[in-house]
């Protein structure tokens, strides 16, 4: 090198070999180059070219310690401005002087420097290697730019049909240090937005993790496109995850219940949950409620509010996230045709290119809804020759934002239950009915048994002895005009009477005394009485009193007993929005006159038989 040692005078000048400003002497040989493609990883291109180059010079003409040490620490310096030229390598090749080329691997790198002492410590050979990395193009950009992309892509076809697509790929770029050699010029995350498609019309698109190395010269990614179903969420919404089950009651194929439940993954940007809450009751809820409605002949007025939740499932996590079910009822006649209750029926307002264009700055960006990148400014080269201190990192472009939820400005709960299920219609508003008949008959008869003044022997037992005299009394039944009165048995002791029959000939009293079977006595005659027990629940209409009009051909009398706790009772149990749940429940007794033809019918239920008023 020439501030090293002075060219030999016997030996021509042969072309121009510098490193970082220093000129070699002409006692420089060059023992080789060698030139190596680099493949890119698809091995189909060259992403550059690999130059090798070794040399030798010799020092010498006095004590080498001083410049041997400065040869050393000009050499090993990597990324310096190098030149070699009119050396049998094309007249020019120079790297990283002002308007040339750039090495696109933090080169040139000196890879080795080899000493060999001479005469001494007054001479000595020293042998430099170096590897440059220069793109073979005339035409080629060096720096901020793509050197290398590629991708690897798979597909997952479903047992339907529908295909899910993910893609790997990374991105390679140049790079070098600059400046006071801490910084870097370029950063493959630069390059991101570039290497990431559009979005495939009818898809939704994930991300998965964008890795920069610890060189900043490639970028490794992954995306998944996955088709979306024809319901597509609303703007500001990224994803719903939502079903809807209809399930009868216990009361079989007439009463029956439905649940839509759904769960809101809101964009990043989005500061509050008002766009779910009104999707979900106006457009989710009420499209399914007006198309269960349609198969039930009706309008939206058929089906009852019966429950609804509200949730916040992470409320610690980065994400806006809001839950709901809403459970309603109604009821449908086995006359009408079962329908999809609803189901699949498809929601209105579903455009996919608006839903994704309001999620072009979020959920459906590279970047995030912060728009984070790794910049250079982020990075700086730390070496023990440049130690740092304090902080050497950065958060350049990535910003967090927290969010807060504004809780004013909603539609009131009940607005939204009223407008996706308004009140129903009288003769849908039944959420269940049960009537039951209960028949009892009242013979008259009591049971009473005498006790013994004393112990009961076999010769005392006056029970047996006058089994024949009771039976001959109730043949004295069937003879009219026949009266028998007093003691058909007496007991031994000198008890009373245990036994009458009824007098219904000429000059009897018309009565009925007491009448014994063993132990049973009928006092009265017998009396029927039917009894009507139930209950009911009904929406926006109270519950009217059953009555009964016609048992087989005989007019009931209403004989309630309010001491044993018969009568109708009815209560308003909760509200559905603006409708309020009647509740009502009732045991009514009836007395039945002589003369019934018939047995006794079943009531009708109105839920199969809906009343008209």
């Amino acid at each position: 090198m020439s501030d090293a040692a002075e060219p030999r005078p016997d030996l021509a000048t042969l072309g121009t070999l510098e490193y970082d400003g220093a000129s070699f002497g002409n006692g420089t040989r060059t023992l080789s180059v060698t030139i190596n493609p680099v493949r890119n990883a698809a091995d189909n291109a060259v992403s550059y070219l690999k130059y090798v180059f070794s040399f030798e010079t010799r020092l010498g003409g006095g004590p080498t310690d001083e410049p041997v040490t400065q040869f050393r620490q000009r050499l090993m310096k990597p990324g310096k401005a190098f030149k070699f030229e009119d050396r049998g390598l094309g007249s020019s090749f120079s790297i990283n002087v002002s308007g040339g080329s750039k090495d696109v691997m933090y080169g040139p790198r000196p890879s080795e420097v080899s000493f060999r002492p001479l005469g001494g410590g007054n001479g000595c050979v020293i042998t430099w290697r170096v590897e440059v990395h220069k793109v073979d193009c005339s035409d080629g950009a060096d720096e901020l730019a793509i050197m290398d992309h590629g991708t690897t892509v798979s597909d997952e076809i479903s047992e339907s049909g529908h295909v899910t697509r993910k893609v790997t790929g990374y991105v390679r770029v140049p790079n070098r240090l600059i400046g006071d050699g801490t910084r870097l010029n370029d950063s493959p995350d630069y390059y991101r937005d570039q290497v990431i498609p559009p979005l495939v019309p009818e898809t939704r698109r994930t991300f998965g993790p964008f890795t920069v190395n610890p060189a900043r010269t490639q970028l490794d990614y992954s995306y998944t496109d996955s088709p979306t179903g024809r319901n597509i969420p609303p703007p500001g919404v990224v994803k719903i995850t939502a079903d809807q089950v209809v399930t009868s009651s216990v009361a079989g194929l007439s009463v029956w219940q439905g649940t839509i439940q759904a769960e809101y993954l809101m964009a990043a940007n989005v500061t509050d949950v008002r766009v779910a809450v009104e999707h979900f009751f106006l457009k989710l809820v009420q499209s399914r409620v007006d198309a269960l409605a349609k198969s039930l002949g009706g309008t939206s007025r058929s089906i009852t509010p019966a429950g609804l939740t509200l949730r916040e499932p992470d409320i610690f996590g980065p994400d806006l996230r809001a839950g709901f079910t809403f459970t309603f009822m109604f009821n449908r006649n086995l006359k009408n045709t079962l329908g999809t209750n609803g189901l699949w029926t498809p929601i209105p307002g579903s455009d996919w290119r608006k839903w994704a264009t309001s999620l072009a700055s979020s959920a459906f960006n590279p970047r995030g809804a912060s728009g984070a990148v790794i910049d250079i400014g982020d990075d700086r080269v730390v070496t023990l020759c440049k130690p740092s201190s304090g902080r050497i990192g950065g958060t350049t472009g990535f910003v967090n934002e927290l969010r807060n939820l504004p809780l004013g400005g909603f539609m009131s709960v009940q607005k939204l239950v009223d407008a996706a299920a308004p009140p129903p219609e009288l003769e849908t508003s039944w959420l269940y009915y049960q009537n039951e008949v209960v028949y009892e008959a009242d013979t008259g008869s009591i049971i009473s048994r005498v006790l013994p003044k004393s112990v009961l022997t076999a010769a005392t037992d006056v029970l047996g002895k006058v089994e024949d005299a009771i039976g001959e009394a109730y043949d004295a039944i069937k003879s009219p005009g026949k009266y028998v009165l007093g003691a058909v048995g007496q007991d031994p002791a000198g008890g009373s009477a245990i036994g009458g029959v009824f007098n219904p000939g000429p000059g009897g009293n018309n009565r009925l005394d007491n009448v014994q079977s063993g132990d049973a006595s009928r006092r009265v005659r017998p009396a029927e009485y039917v009894f009507l027990v139930g209950k009911a629940a009904r929406a926006g209409h109270p519950v009217p009193r059953p009555t009964l009009s016609n048992i087989g051909g005989v007019e009931p009398v209403p004989a309630d007993r309010l001491d044993r706790g018969e009568g109708f009772g009815q209560q308003v149990i909760f509200g559905a929005g603006s409708t309020p749940i009647y509740a009502a429940r009732w045991r009514l007794r009836y007395y039945l006159p002589a003369g019934r033809k018939e047995g006794v019918a079943v009531p009708s239920n109105p839920i199969f038989d809906p009343p008209k008023s």
